[in-house]
């Protein structure tokens, strides 16, 4: 941002790098999700009892 603002880059720039970051912390969203449904996975495939409790 400091760039743009300085003029060092333009607004084309800016707004790539902008959408650069989304899409990878929208990547880290993503693989935290599937390590946890991984997770869940392992827990089903143990018939593990957390998941019968009630």
């Amino acid at each position: 941002r400091k760039t743009y603002e300085l003029g060092a880059k333009t607004l084309l720039d800016y707004i790539a790098e902008q959408r650069r970051y989304t899409e990878l912390e929208n990547d880290y969203i993503n693989a935290i999700l599937e390590t946890y449904l991984a997770r869940v996975e392992i827990v089903r495939a143990s018939a593990s009892p957390e998941l019968t409790k009630k």
